[in-house]
């Protein structure tokens, strides 16, 4: 699981910020190679230079980074063929998709991306960085934590005093959410490192698919999340999906569905009790504008 700052995360959370801005049809790359940030992709309304340039240092700045950065903004115009062919009620894509909900394993998921966003949010307060990721290894018979890796960048002027009440602060996350008798918890176990951010590991939109689905507890179908808005089935289908299966009452289930670019239905199909529902894509739109995701995803 990766902290805000990471990079690639990074690109997510200033494609979704340039989306916001749009407030429409948008489909948002975003590419970050050391002190320069490339914008693109296709919108329905083309933001000007000085408007992007201001989201991304402002997203930057709320995730602790300051160093000087260019950006240049690529966005155009979204094709009038998408447009039409997907018109006011169709999917903004072609895919298959999936979610589910396993009863072992998602409430598990669900507690480390909790995690990851109270380590971004006081990362500052104990010296560090917001780039970081962090590995844990349960034990399959019993879904107890076994280890727990963290990674995670430093401040210069971080003391050995701070290193110490954060590895208290980790392990008290931890211990909130799991049994962790026997656990070995590591924090740079290679050493301390201060370089982050795009400037020492290049950026990506959609580079962290595991992480903002399911961790691999079910396949992975359709593109990444970030910078579509919600006519794109991308983006919408997997959250509905997502709610449905949490809300089936069937317990363990994986959902399927599939879309062809304008498709107003949507068939969901799943692997228990032979479920079966037929959603208009409208609804979908409609909830997935009402529950928008955050950074860490489903």
């Amino acid at each position: 699981m990766v902290l805000a700052g990471h990079p690639d995360k990074a690109c997510d959370i200033i494609a979704e910020a340039i989306k916001d801005k749009v407030n429409g049809r948008s489909a948002v790359e975003v590419a970050w190679f050391n002190d320069k940030i490339i914008v693109g992709g296709e919108v329905g309304r083309v933001l000007n230079d000085k408007t992007v340039e201001d989201v991304v240092k402002s997203v930057l700045n709320d995730l602790g980074y300051y160093e000087s950065v260019t950006v240049e903004n690529l966005l155009q115009a979204q094709s009038q063929e998408i447009a039409d062919a997907i018109g006011y009620d169709g999917a903004g894509d072609n895919g298959v998709f999936y979610a589910g909900y396993d009863q072992k394993w998602t409430p598990i998921v669900d507690k480390l991306k909790i995690i990851a966003k109270f380590i971004t949010r006081d990362a500052s307060y104990y010296g560090y960085r917001t780039d970081g990721k962090f590995i844990a290894n349960f034990y399959p018979s019993n879904q107890k934590l076994e280890e727990f890796t963290l990674n995670i960048a430093s401040d210069a002027s971080q003391t050995h005093e701070q290193r110490v009440e954060f590895a208290d602060f980790v392990a008290s996350l931890i211990d909130l959410s799991f049994n962790k008798i026997d656990l070995r918890i590591k924090i740079n176990p290679q050493g301390l490192w201060y370089k982050c951010g795009g400037f020492a590991d290049s950026g990506l939109t959609g580079r962290k698919l595991a992480c903002d689905n399911t961790m691999g507890l079910y396949p992975q179908g359709g593109g990444a999340f970030f910078g579509k808005d919600v006519s794109k089935a991308d983006y919408s289908i997997p959250l509905y999906l997502n709610h449905l299966a949490r809300n089936t009452g069937y317990g363990d289930i994986e959902l399927k569905a599939h879309t062809i670019i304008g498709d107003t239905d949507v068939i969901i199909t799943g692997n228990t009790n032979n479920f079966i529902e037929k959603v208009k894509f409208r609804e979908i739109m409609e909830f997935a504008e009402k529950n928008p995701m955050d950074w860490t995803g489903l």
